[in-house]
């Protein structure tokens, strides 16, 4: 039993260590939370307004109203697509600094024909509209880009502890923007686009251009399968969650919804990172997904109160989205794969996703299914979502980062010590001889023996140790030693599903 919490909980000195990080995060990287959060605000501003009344001899127009984040979401869609394919082909991608005004000026520019359309939603006044979405798909699309390339720098550690009080700090300003006087839209829409250049410009700024801009043209770029098909489920699940808000009526407490999801799927992930021992696996497919699954069969059961199931539906997908985010850092700085591969496929196939999920919605409702049908499928699809955890969960995915390298290649080649001391020397900013350091002392070896080996003297060694203690929060070699055994055990591969 104690073997068995051990495995499963975070121990006191590992507790601490959290506590310690997260709030050096906070204090050395706080505008990232702030890009973040501004970045969360602009997707929610300009794709959320009136809801769309299709013209009559258009398709669904018997259905009434629509959600107007549609069109916005399928543009999105296919930016991601459009990038990914070119990507693919050129391995190349916006570099110059002159590229951050250019989309400065496109989230502004979008944000305005958006707010254009507010003031107007009629059907004869379509062209701010369709203009908006057109450049919220192509702004989105490099704001992502530009977004994993800062996180990727930033490491999966601290993309959590931003990504946290980012989310956080969002849900509070569109609960905010929700419910205070129309006045504060029309400033706030365009307002928002270019804070969210300028907190990007400040972050970027700090960065190292070789560090910032990868070189991909000799990395071999698999499609990441399994990585596409966790986001395609989760987009699923939020398509089916949206419209089936939208078309229940439930969108009347959406704010809400989304404020009390938000604060209770961070106040999780930092409450899960802090006291258990977990990896991505165990987050992504035996957290997040079984929540989501749980509010679809709530909703199957408690159909006279739908606002509990949708409202857990949202909670697991914020936590599943942050990891995401945390995932595709890890794959970026620790694996070396181009941000904007990953940000495209990835996006493409969460948007995708909800996409699918939203025309599975209309095309069911559409056909006049019994409300008590559309319910009993919730349970159906939860069962779905599980079984698809069960199959996508293996610990083999942290290895071959969920399917962007396949066996054989040099990123699947090294060993599970290789692997923790690179990750803690990336995640810590470790300098090479540094890192070369933290592995004799994770071997075991005396500092007479790193003295023979590396050719060094005593001093110079006693100076590196100090260096490799204080980053990584331990005070003795048998304490870091128990550090990297713990760690380690999230990069071991096993034949089951962790």
């Amino acid at each position: 039993m104690k073997d068995v919490s051990k495995r499963l909980f975070n121990q006191s000195l590992d507790r601490r260590r959290i506590y310690i990080n997260f709030i050096r995060s906070m204090q050395r990287q706080f505008c990232v939370g702030l890009t973040f959060c501004f970045c969360l605000v602009w997707m929610l501003v300009v794709s959320v307004g009136p809801d769309l009344v299709l013209p009559a001899a258009l398709p669904f127009s018997s259905l009434g109203a629509l959600p107007s984040w549609i069109v916005p979401l399928a543009c999105l869609t296919f930016s991601h697509m459009i990038v990914a394919g070119v990507f693919r082909q050129t391995r190349k991608a916006p570099q110059s600094m002159t590229r951050l005004p250019l989309l400065g000026a496109a989230l502004v520019t979008a944000a305005i024909f958006h707010l254009l359309w507010v003031l107007d939603p009629r059907v004869e006044n379509w062209l701010p509209y369709l203009l908006s979405s057109f450049l919220f798909g192509g702004a989105g699309a490099f704001l992502r880009i530009e977004m994993n390339r800062m996180l990727g720098w930033l490491g999966a550690q601290n993309t959590i502890y931003q990504g946290i009080v980012g989310t956080l700090a969002a849900a509070v300003i569109f609960v905010f923007l929700a419910n205070a006087p129309d006045i504060c839209l029309f400033v706030a829409t365009p307002l928002v686009g270019v804070l969210v250049t300028v907190s990007l410009w400040h972050c970027i700024k700090g960065i190292p251009y070789n560090r910032y801009y990868q070189k991909a043209d000799d990395i071999k770029l698999h499609f990441p399968v399994k990585f596409v098909a966790t986001s395609l489920v989760q987009g699923s699940a939020v398509g089916v969650m949206y419209l089936g808000v939208f078309f229940t009526g439930a969108h009347s407490f959406g704010d809400e919804m989304h404020f009390v999801s938000n604060v209770f799927a961070m106040v999780a992930v930092f409450f899960c990172i802090v006291f258990f021992r977990l990896n991505y696996n165990r987050l992504v497919y035996k957290i997040a997904f079984p929540i989501i699954a749980a509010g679809f069969i709530l909703l199957s059961i408690i159909q006279t109160n739908v606002a509990i199931g949708f409202t857990t539906i949202f909670l697991g997908f914020c936590f599943l989205d942050l990891v995401l985010w945390s995932l595709g850092s890890y794959l970026i700085k620790n694996m070396g794969l181009p941000a904007p591969w990953i940000a495209s496929c990835l996006g493409a196939a969460l948007c995708f996703g909800v996409l699918a999920g939203s025309l599975a919605v209309i095309a069911a409702r559409a056909a006049s299914l019994p409300a008590n049908l559309l319910y009993g499928w919730g349970s159906l699809y939860g069962c779905v979502l599980l079984a698809f955890a069960l199959f996508l969960s293996n610990s083999n995915n942290l290895k071959y980062g969920w399917g962007t390298v396949r066996p054989g290649d040099g990123a699947s080649a090294i060993d599970a010590l290789d692997a923790v001391v690179l990750f803690l020397s990336k995640e810590h900013n470790l300098t090479n001889r540094e890192s070369e350091i933290l592995f004799l002392l994770a071997e075991g070896k005396t500092r007479r023996a790193m003295c023979a080996e590396l050719c060094v003297s005593a001093d110079t060694i006693k100076t590196h140790v100090k260096n490799v203690y204080r980053k990584l929060l331990v005070h003795s070699q048998q304490e870091l030693v128990d550090f990297v055994a713990r760690e380690k055990e999230k990069f071991e591969t096993v034949s089951e599903g962790d």
